[in-house]
């Protein structure tokens, strides 16, 4: 699997071929060796997310080093223009409703 302790298929006697066909093929049915063999046939693609999983890490971390400010600021005027909004609408619904009484 690393590359080491496994035979050359193609320089195998025939009968040793038989015994590990035989031998891979009891490791990929059992329950905890098919999960190790699924594992390690899809390596390239989970190696492939962690590094994509990095780099979005590090795409927003500078995103927010540049941006914090601005992001900051945005809420705050939003949350001030908001809340005048809303002070003004239930100003202005009050003096409705004492008008019509």
């Amino acid at each position: 699997m690393l590359g080491y302790c496994v035979p050359k298929f193609k320089k195998l006697p025939a009968a040793q071929k038989e015994k590990f066909d035989n031998l891979l093929a009891g490791f990929k049915s059992s329950s905890v060796g098919g999960i190790i063999y699924e594992l390690y046939t899809t390596k390239k693609v989970l190696i492939s997310c962690v590094i994509v999983a990095c780099g979005l890490a590090l795409l927003y971390i500078t995103l927010m080093e540049h941006l914090a400010v601005f992001v900051l600021w945005t809420s705050v005027v939003l949350t001030w223009v908001g809340l005048i909004s809303v002070g003004a609408i239930a100003f202005n619904e009050h003096k409705s409703q004492k008008e019509n009484a």
